[in-house]
């Protein structure tokens, strides 16, 4: 992903989505757990971080790192505009 990307402003799935065709999602998937548990005692302090630290840990539990069933429903849901998923 180039440097100046920025995801403010969009849905968590459209996120996803863009991550997942820059890199590999394992990857991301691996590098953000790394990153909460690194930073987790910190992340917890605040409900923003706290927030995050929550959606990491529970979509790696769900998927055990491979988020490409995730990705593949975001995009189905942008297809066809419904709502499988809480974003």
């Amino acid at each position: 992903m180039p440097d100046e990307f920025d995801f403010t402003g969009q849905r968590d799935a459209a996120s996803w989505k863009q991550l997942g065709n820059g890199v590999n999602t394992g990857v991301v998937a691996q590098a953000l757990l790394g990153q909460m548990r690194r930073d987790g005692d910190l992340l917890v302090r605040d409900p923003r971080g706290a927030a995050v630290l929550e959606a990491v840990s529970s979509t790696m539990q769900t998927t055990g790192g491979d988020l490409r069933g995730l990705i593949r429903e975001s995009v189905l849901r942008g297809q066809d505009g419904s709502s499988r998923l809480a974003s």
